[in-house]
Order: structure tokens, then C-alpha cells, then sequence
């Protein structure tokens, strides 16, 4: 875990598990210690994880690099949208690397997973923050020109009495996120014959609980 400010406190929080938690120190220059310099030496350690509070600049392509390399990774960005979170990944990049811009957002799409967008409404005088969107970044085709696949998406009505309602709909994973998920349940437990169909079954059954919500 990577912080600018102790906010997660997550190695206190799970004692028993085998995590690193490293703050950033000045200006991250000659007299400090920056994200990028506690991402390279992260990657010494060779993480299953590598986790980073939030991305704000040139460090993004060192993330990025990380993943490419077969590490997964949680981070937090600024965006308008899930659709903006490439673009933005890239721009960020582009800060301290040159970059072809093409290549770069054609294996985010690739080697990205999920976004989760965060939305912020005020309502009756009351903050209101929740997930209006958990999409699955996917290569750009026909059916997903702007390489993403809604898999969630929430929104929040106030009718004319002033009562909060809550709409949702919920969309279906391609082979890609599938496979993803293959390949993590593979890497921590030892799965019976046939777990193919096992996944394909929780996939369906968390998706029908969602409708059965919905009616």
C-alpha cells in the first residue's frame, strides 16, 4: 500500500496478512521519496497486489508497467467516467514519458479490468455518494466502441414528494472478465473438475439476485 497521508491504516487493520505500507516523504525530488520511487522498489518485492491511494500524475505509467508485468492493481483517479478513465490514465502518463498514445490505450483496455465510478449527489440538503457505475474495460470493437461494458449502473431519482428512488440495470461479462476470474480462483484454490461451469453459475446467480432486487 502506497500513501501520500496514513488514511487506510490497512496493515494495522489485518495484522496476519503479509502487506507493505509505505508513505511518500517531500516533494518526491532530491529531497524526498515519491510514489513512482515506492512503486520500484515495490516491484523488487515482487506483489501479487500493488495498491495506490490515488493517481495523480506521471506515476501512472509505472503502474501501468506493473501491470503489464503480471501484477494486479487497485488505485483511485479523478474521472468523469468510467469512459474517461483511459484517456486520463494516459494523459497522466504522458506527463513524465513519451508515449504512443494508440498502443498504450489499446493494452489498457486490454490488460485493465474494472472501474468503479463514484458520483456525488446532493439531495434535501444530505451527501449522497455511491457507485453509479462498475464497468469492465474491454478492446474496442463494434459492439464496445468505446471499450467499455457496463456491468452496473445505478441511478438516483427524487420524485414529487421528495422521495429518493433508486433505479438500476445490470449488463453481462464478456470472456475476457470471465477468464480473469478463471485464472484468480485458479492461483489461490484448488478447484474441482468442472469449476468452469462453477464460475459461470456465480456469475448468473449474483446477476439474477441483482434482478430479483430490482423487482
Amino acid at each position: 500500500m502506497i500513501e501520500d497521508v496514513q488514511e487506510t491504516h490497512i496493515k494495522e487493520l489485518f495484522p496476519d496478512k503479509d502487506i507493505y505500507d509505505w508513505l511518500t516523504k517531500g516533494n518526491g525530488k532530491n529531497d524526498g521519496v515519491s510514489i513512482t520511487d515506492h512503486i520500484v522498489n515495490a516491484l523488487r518485492n515482487n506483489p501479487k497486489w500493488l495498491m495506490v491511494s490515488e493517481t495523480r500524475g506521471a506515476e501512472a505509467w509505472q503502474m501501468f508497467q506493473a501491470v503489464m508485468s503480471g501484477h494486479s492493481l487497485i488505485t483511485t483517479l479523478h474521472s468523469a467516467s468510467n469512459g474517461a478513465v483511459p484517456r486520463r490514465f494516459i494523459g497522466m502518463s504522458s506527463m513524465g514519458y513519451h508515449l504512443d498514445e494508440e498502443s498504450v490505450e489499446k493494452d489498457f483496455l486490454r490488460y485493465m479490468h474494472l472501474g468503479v465510478h463514484i458520483r456525488k449527489k446532493i439531495i434535501n440538503g444530505f451527501v449522497y455518494r455511491y457507485c453509479d457505475e462498475l464497468a469492465e474495460f474491454v478492446p474496442k470493437s463494434e459492439k464496445y466502441p468505446n471499450g467499455i461494458n457496463p456491468l452496473f449502473t445505478q441511478f438516483i431519482s427524487l420524485d414529487a414528494e421528495g422521495k429518493i428512488h433508486r433505479h438500476w440495470k445490470v449488463g453481462q461479462p464478456t470472456d475476457k472478465l470471465k477468464d480473469q476470474i478463471r485464472i484468480e480462483i485458479n492461483r489461490n484454490i484448488a478447484m474441482p473438475k468442472g469449476h468452469e461451469e462453477f464460475i459461470d453459475e456465480i456469475v448468473s446467480d449474483q446477476r439474477q439476485k441483482l434482478v430479483d432486487e430490482k423487482k
